[in-house]
C-alpha cells in the first residue's frame, strides 16, 4: 500500500538543502550546550553581581541560542522524516533520535528553564544582599551543570548515529 505521503518526496537537491539547514541548527544546539558548560567550568564567581552576570548570560544562551535551534532542529527533523525516505519510523537510528530530542525539549522546559530561572533569582537577590545561604542556588547550579553535560553528550551521540545509521530497519513503513 503507497501511502500519500509517499507522494510529497523532495528531490535531492532539496533534500540537501534541508539537511545543511538541519544540521546547522543541530551544530547550533551542540554549540550552545557548550557554552553553557564553559560558563559552568571557566567562569567562578567571587561576588553577587558576578554570579547574576554569570546565570543572566546563561539565560541568553538558552532563551535566544537553545531553545531556537532545538525547535528548529525539530522542525527540520519532522520535515525531512516526513518528505525523504527515512520516514518516521522506518529505522531504529530515527527513532532513537526523535526519542533523545523530544525528550531533551520536554526536559528543557519543564526542568531545566526552571532551574535557571530560580538561579537567576537566588543569585539576584544575592546581588543585592538580601539573601546569605546559597544551598539552594548551588544544588540548581549542580542540577543544571548536569543536565548541561548530559545535553551535550546526547547532542553529540545523535550526531554519531545520524552519521554511522546503526540497528537497521524497524517492521514499520511509515
Amino acid at each position: 500500500m503507497i501511502y500519500e505521503y509517499d507522494k510529497l518526496k523532495l528531490s535531492t537537491n532539496n533534500q540537501k538543502w534541508l539537511k545543511v539547514l538541519h544540521v546547522y541548527l543541530g551544530g547550533i544546539w551542540a554549540g550552545g550546550a557548550a557554552s553553557l558548560f564553559a560558563i559552568h567550568c571557566l567562569y567562578p564567581t567571587n561576588s553577587g553581581p558576578e554570579l547574576y552576570a554569570r546565570n543572566m548570560a546563561m539565560i541568553y544562551i538558552d532563551n535566544y541560542i537553545i531553545i531556537p535551534a532545538a525547535i528548529g532542529s525539530c522542525l527540520t527533523g519532522l520535515l525531512y522524516s516526513h518528505l525523504t525516505r527515512w520516514g518516521y519510523l522506518k529505522y531504529y537510528w530515527v527513532i532513537v533520535k526523535w526519542g533523545f530530542t523530544i525528550t531533551f525539549i520536554v526536559i528543557g522546559f519543564f526542568w531545566l528553564i526552571p532551574w535557571l530561572n530560580n538561579m537567576l533569582e537566588v543569585s539576584n537577590a544575592i546581588r543585592h544582599a538580601h539573601m546569605i545561604d546559597s544551598s539552594n542556588y548551588d544544588v540548581d547550579m549542580s542540577i543544571h551543570l548536569i543536565m548541561t553535560i548530559v545535553q551535550a553528550v546526547l547532542i553529540f551521540f545523535i550526531v554519531i548515529i545520524s552519521i554511522f545509521k546503526p540497528w537497521g530497519k524497524t517492521k514499520y513503513n511509515w
